[in-house]
């Protein structure tokens, strides 16, 4: 079963602005005239100002009804201040492209504590709804973190993504790889992990043409052309993986912990006793997958270390625990 959001669902299209205008996108349409007298009456009304880029963030969602999509999406990246959790889920739910956007910039906070602007942000867009792999027999769907993670389990897969974003490669409709990637600022793009689904079965590799990281660099480039595209250190991403491990198992042991003394008060409690049984099997589970991993590290290095016919360049970059090199132009 397929899985991931459809890069189809991106439909708003959105364009450049003049340089002046990157960073306060509004200012590039005149945002007073669309947006109508009685909106700028209400924030003057409820937050005592009748500007925009500072108090727009506590406008309701209806407020927006008369702009285009992708003014719509200008108004919000030139906020000064982020809108109120609920209306963002109300307004991303009304149209994906605003999450994907909000995403993006989250991704640039968390990778590189930068803000970016409004055509970097648009390039970032345009790419992700671009993207293909180029291999006929397999489809591409976009996974992220939830919430505001810059690491972490993903929203629709459920697994493990080393950033933010994570393009989930589908053969026959299953999901077989995962192409980990976030954004820094100053067209970074960072590319953390190319995984396997399945550690076995995976006679669909024959259908690529060559070397698996070779390939995913040539598609990111085709589809990021304005980014520099960054790879991560296959040790680091060992590290970050062992570190996300290492605490989850932590957080099971306290569970365990908790229904043995749980159980210990209460010994004819049946339930408690089929939890605690879960529990002690999803320790035997993260143990395994721990040691699985220490002894895949060589592995993971040679890997992440071949490149085909790229080589890397210049200084690393380092940030949230992976080492990441430029690919030589």
């Amino acid at each position: 079963m397929t899985v991931g959001i459809d890069l189809a669902t991106y439909t708003t299209t959105l364009t450049h602005v003049a340089p002046e205008h990157d960073l306060k996108p509004v200012r590039s349409f005149d945002a007073a005239g669309r947006l109508g007298a009685r909106v700028f009456d209400y924030l003057q009304a409820f937050h005592g100002s009748r500007d925009i880029e500072k108090v727009g963030n506590g406008l309701p969602a209806k407020g927006f009804a008369g702009l285009s999509p992708e003014e719509t999406a200008k108004v919000i990246a030139s906020f000064d201040h982020e809108q109120d959790s609920k209306l963002l889920d109300e307004m991303h739910a009304a149209d994906p492209a605003l999450h994907l956007l909000h995403k993006i910039r989250l991704s640039a906070w968390g990778w590189s504590y930068d803000r970016i602007g409004w055509n970097e942000t648009v390039d970032a867009y345009q790419g992700i709804r671009s993207f293909d792999l180029g291999v006929d027999c397999l489809e591409t769907t976009l996974d992220h973190t939830t919430w505001r993670h810059k690491q972490g389990r993903s929203q629709h897969a459920r697994m493990i993504l080393d950033g933010v974003f994570g393009f989930l490669v589908h053969h026959r409709g299953e999901h077989v790889m995962t192409i980990g990637f976030s954004f820094a600022s100053e067209r970074r793009l960072l590319v953390h992990q190319v995984q396997l689904r399945n550690r076995t079965g995976n006679r669909w590799l024959f259908k690529l043409p060559g070397n698996r990281m070779e390939l995913v660099i040539d598609r990111m480039r085709a589809a990021f052309p304005r980014h520099t595209i960054m790879v991560a250190d296959g040790n680091s991403v060992a590290d970050t993986i062992l570190d996300f491990y290492r605490k989850d198992r932590e957080g099971i042991e306290r569970t365990v912990t908790d229904y043995r003394a749980r159980l210990a008060r209460t010994p004819a409690n049946d339930d408690l006793r089929t939890y605690l049984a879960e529990a002690e099997a999803a320790a035997v589970k993260s143990d395994a997958r721990i040691a699985h991993l220490e002894a895949d590290r060589p592995r993971l290095a040679a890997f992440y270390g071949d490149l085909g016919r790229h080589r890397t360049r210049g200084r690393a970059f380092s940030s949230n625990g992976l080492v990441h090199r430029a690919i030589a132009a």
